[in-house]
């Protein structure tokens, strides 16, 4: 599949959920607060084959299946994909207008608006009540911040949502920022997809300009060819978004960026699903292209990586579906020996099902080897840790 430049029409679960239903790792899920969030858990190559896959990354209907938010599409790096080629992307720019932004290294936060439950709702890709959403409120409960909680307001209750990058020395990931703030990347509107930003005339502009909002850097006047070209001089930042006026969107990272991400001489079975679990595996598929390495055992890993966990996921479905309606103390006496007990509890609470984390703590490294699938690949670009400081959504 390549990225359509249309967005689908969405005005309710209905047009994405039936379209998804056969991706075991795509995951409806009710929120503490009744709304409904659909979003990948877990990935491989061939997740996001349709346009309904593309918005699975965070879109949240409410109690009636109507859409609230819809935060980012699922876009990738350049070289990650055959339409995403630099010299595709450099041919596409000369038929059609590309803006260069920066690509900020942070955290996702997008707005909801939702009349009964108090209108304005801050969430992250995967939660309402995640740690970067509370330090999110944080800073727009602040005196100086009112402009930028009311532009939230004024903006989801338009039917749009305004995404945000959440940058703090407490949610660091790589590249460091001095104090905690949130700058506006895009305005989508809900029902059609369109980031409102790209076209000039959009009343967006007006309320950005009302409310003074901080907005990502714009690389005025820079080529797609040119951004390319710098980024070997680029220091202290992640790299680059290109956004065509279409819709269609790449991430450009930096080699200095990539060198303090991933450091070492080769890639093991091990190592590689290690960042396909911690959703970091793009950054190093996009480095093995450019180095000419062949991706297919690497997306075999990322492949298995999601079969294991669709199946632990059925497992706790399965059973939660069964016994739901049992008292607490019944259903804990049933299940205690379940080797999945904590995570078929959490389910049972209604509290987000920490999958993920049990994985790579009790059975990852007895499911993958440390079989060799690539040597010498940029010794000094490539590290397969994966940053314990990154603060998932």
């Amino acid at each position: 599949m390549s990225e359509s430049s249309e967005f689908k029409i969405i005005r309710n679960i209905s047009d994405v959920q039936p379209f998804v239903e056969h991706k075991k790792e795509i995951r409806f899920m009710r929120q503490n607060n009744g709304l409904m969030i659909g979003c990948y858990m877990f990935a491989d190559s061939n997740t996001f084959d349709s346009p309904e896959a593309m918005e699975c990354r965070g879109i949240t209907f409410d109690e009636n299946g109507d859409v609230v938010s819809r935060p980012l599409h699922k876009f990738f790096n350049v070289g990650e994909r055959a339409w995403l080629m630099p010299q595709d992307l450099i041919e596409q720019e000369k038929t059609g207008e590309a803006t260069l932004l920066e690509k900020m290294d942070g955290s996702m936060i997008a707005t909801a608006w939702v009349k009964q439950k108090g209108g304005l709702l801050l969430r992250s890709k995967k939660s309402f009540a995640s740690d970067v959403v509370f330090i999110a409120r944080k800073i727009i409960d602040r005196p100086e911040n009112e402009n930028i909680a009311k532009f939230m307001r004024e903006v989801s209750a338009s039917g749009m949502t305004a995404i945000f990058e959440l940058t703090a020395p407490e949610a660091r990931i790589v590249v460091l920022y001095p104090k905690p703030a949130l700058t506006l990347l895009h305005v989508r509107d809900n029902v059609t997809g369109q980031y409102v930003m790209t076209d000039h005339g959009h009343e967006i502009h007006s309320m950005i300009r009302k409310y003074n909002i901080p907005v990502v850097r714009r690389y005025e006047g820079m080529s797609v060819g040119g951004a390319i070209q710098s980024l070997e001089q680029m220091n202290e930042m992640e790299g680059y978004v290109i956004q065509f006026k279409s819709g269609l969107m790449a991430k450009l990272k930096c080699p200095w960026y990539l060198r303090l991400h991933r450091c070492v001489t080769f890639l093991r079975e091990r190592d590689i699903a290690k960042l396909a679990i911690a959703e970091e595996l793009d950054d190093v598929k996009a480095m093995l292209v450019e180095s000419g390495v062949d991706l297919t055992p690497v997306e075999g890993v990322e492949s298995r990586v999601k079969n294991i966990l669709t199946e632990y996921l059925n497992e706790i479905e399965k059973i939660y579906s069964e016994d739901r309606y049992l008292e607490r103390k019944d259903f804990a006496l049933k299940h205690k020996g379940n080797e999945v007990f904590g995570l078929l509890m959490a389910r049972y609470l209604g509290k987000e099902v920490p999958l993920v984390e049990w994985y790579s703590k009790n059975k990852l490294s007895q499911d993958f080897s440390l079989n060799v699938l690539a040597d010498g690949v940029r010794s000094e670009e490539l590290d397969m840790q994966t940053p314990k400081e990154k603060m998932r959504a």
